[in-house]
C-alpha cells in the first residue's frame, strides 16, 4: 500500500473519524470536529490504503505555496493507525518531507520515532477519583488553594458561557504581541465554542474576572487550552483554585491534560498538581532552511530531478 494526500475538500470524513477512533494514538486534537474549527479548510491528509492510518497536515498559504504550521491551540498531531509502527512512522515522515515546506510539525505521544528528533513536552493528569488525585498534590500546590478568609469572603468561581469571558481572555492572555493575532486567537476559541465541546471557568474578586481558565471536553480528556490571569492579582491565587476546580469537576471522568508548556513558571505550576510526564517529536525549520528547500526544489523541477 502506497501513501498518498488528499486535500481538505476530497477527504471522507467518515473513514478519516474512523480510523482515528479506532486508533492507538488517538488524541482529540486531530478530530475533523477539532481541526475544522482551529484551521477551517487549511488542512489535508496523508493517507496509507483505504484509510488504514491518516496523518493530518495543516498549513498556510504564501505566494501559492503551502507550508506546514500546527494551527493555534493545537498541540499534537501525528499518524494514526490501529498499531503504531516506527517503520510506517517513517515513510510517512519521509513522505511528509518530499511534498510539503514544514515549518513546524508536532507528532504525537504515542508516535514511535527515532531519538535524533526534538521532543517537547506534555502534562496529564489521568482518569481517577478526586480525592485520589488531590492527594497527591505538592504541598506547595496544597497550601496556595487554602484561600485567604478575605478572599473567600469575596470571591466566586464557577463555570461561565464564551461571551462572559470573551473580552477578559482578549486582555489577559500571553503571547500574542499584535492586536490581529490576539483576535485572531479569540476567532479560534469562538469557533471552538460553536462545537458545544468547549467549557470557561472564572474566578471573580469583588465582581471582577480576575482569572479563566479555557477546556476542551472530547471523549476520554478535557484539555487546559488557556489560562488567562490579572498580574497584579496572582498572588491571591485564584488561578490555582480555578485549576483545581475544573479537575474536581472531570477527573473522576477523564483525564485532565494540561496541553505542557517549555515556560519554567507556567511548567512548575502544572507540575504541582502532579501530573505524568509526556514526549512528543517534532519537526521545525527556520525561514532560512525552508527558503533553501524551495530552492533546491525550483531547480530540481527546472533539470527533472
Amino acid at each position: 500500500m502506497k501513501i498518498h494526500k488528499i486535500p481538505h475538500h476530497k477527504i471522507d470524513f467518515n473513514l478519516y473519524d474512523r480510523c482515528l477512533e479506532n486508533s492507538a494514538q488517538y488524541r482529540y486534537s486531530a478530530t475533523s470536529t477539532f481541526l475544522n474549527a482551529v484551521a477551517g479548510n487549511q488542512w489535508d491528509i496523508m493517507v496509507l490504503g483505504n484509510y488504514d492510518a491518516v496523518m493530518p497536515i495543516p498549513f498556510v498559504k504564501k505566494m501559492g505555496v503551502k507550508f506546514v504550521l500546527l494551527p493555534k491551540l493545537c498541540q499534537q498531531l501525528g499518524i494514526f493507525s490501529a498499531h503504531d509502527s516506527q517503520a510506517m512512522n517513517m515513510e510517512f515522515h519521509r513522505y511528509l518531507m518530499k511534498n510539503y515546506f514544514v515549518a513546524y510539525y508536532a507528532y504525537n505521544q504515542h508516535n514511535s520515532l527515532p531519538d535524533d528528533f526534538k521532543c517537547r513536552q506534555n502534562f496529564i493528569l489521568q482518569n481517577q477519583p478526586y480525592e485520589e488525585a488531590f492527594r497527591k498534590y505538592s504541598p506547595k500546590r496544597k497550601r496556595k488553594l487554602r484561600l485567604e478568609e478575605e478572599v473567600v469572603e469575596n470571591a466566586v468561581w464557577r463555570a461561565i458561557p464564551f461571551e462572559e469571558g470573551k473580552d477578559f481572555m482578549l486582555t489577559n492572555m500571553v503571547g500574542h504581541r499584535q492586536e490581529k493575532d490576539a483576535m485572531a486567537y479569540i476567532d479560534t476559541l469562538h469557533a471552538l465554542s460553536e462545537t458545544g465541546r468547549m467549557y470557561f471557568y472564572a474566578f471573580y474578586y469583588h465582581g471582577e474576572i480576575i482569572n479563566a481558565l479555557a477546556l476542551y471536553q472530547d471523549t476520554n480528556a478535557v484539555a487546559l487550552l488557556g489560562t488567562y490571569n490579572v498580574k497584579d492579582k496572582i498572588k491571591l491565587n485564584g488561578s490555582s483554585k480555578l485549576v483545581d476546580f475544573a479537575i474536581s469537576e472531570w477527573i473522576s471522568q477523564k483525564d485532565f491534560d494540561f496541553e505542557g508548556s517549555d515556560v519554567p513558571s507556567v511548567e512548575e505550576f502544572f507540575r504541582g498538581f502532579r501530573p505524568a510526564l509526556f514526549h512528543y517529536p517534532t519537526v521545525f525549520f527556520h525561514k532560512k532552511e525552508l527558503l533553501k528547500q524551495w530552492h533546491w526544489r525550483k531547480i530540481g523541477g527546472l533539470f527533472g530531478f
